[in-house]
């Protein structure tokens, strides 16, 4: 991604700030405070890190190639991800391996039944949840991640 191609820009050390985000800031609208957006050049293969809190967004891509983006999400098991996340079509996973369908997982919390890939690269099954509360939390809300 060049200078001028659009696509991810954020505010550096915004995340620290306890100061609203002035509104001009979030279109663009104030020129001064334009400086502070910075779009990271990166070539095929790089990978950027930041944290959630950081203010970021995306700039109109004008680049002649198509963008592409993969976003991994990480959290104590804690405080995991749930609900809202929709599974994979079927021809996304079709010929994977147990473990490689593991990856693909939506995050949650491994006590939610989530099989994990276990140091020997093999799929590994959690403890199973007690069957009423699966059966629960999917009539209540819809899915097997809360």
């Amino acid at each position: 991604v060049g200078p001028t191609d659009g696509g991810f820009c954020a505010v550096p050390g915004s995340h620290k700030s306890n100061f609203p985000v002035p509104p001009a800031l979030g279109d663009l609208a104030d020129e001064e405070l334009n400086q502070y957006v910075v779009q990271p050049e990166m070539a095929p293969g790089d990978v950027l890190i930041f944290s959630e809190a950081t203010l970021h967004g995306t700039l109109p891509w004008t680049a002649d190639h198509q963008r592409r983006a993969v976003i991994y999400r990480m959290a104590p098991a804690t405080s995991a991800y749930g609900r809202g996340y929709h599974p994979w079509p079927e021809k996304y996973t079709e010929g994977m391996t147990d473990a490689q369908r593991a990856v693909m997982e939506a995050p949650y919390h491994p006590r939610m039944n989530r099989p994990y890939v276990g140091p020997d690269g093999e799929c590994v099954q959690a403890k199973a949840r007690e069957q009423f509360k699966v059966e629960f939390d999917e009539k209540v809300f819809g899915t097997k991640y809360f």
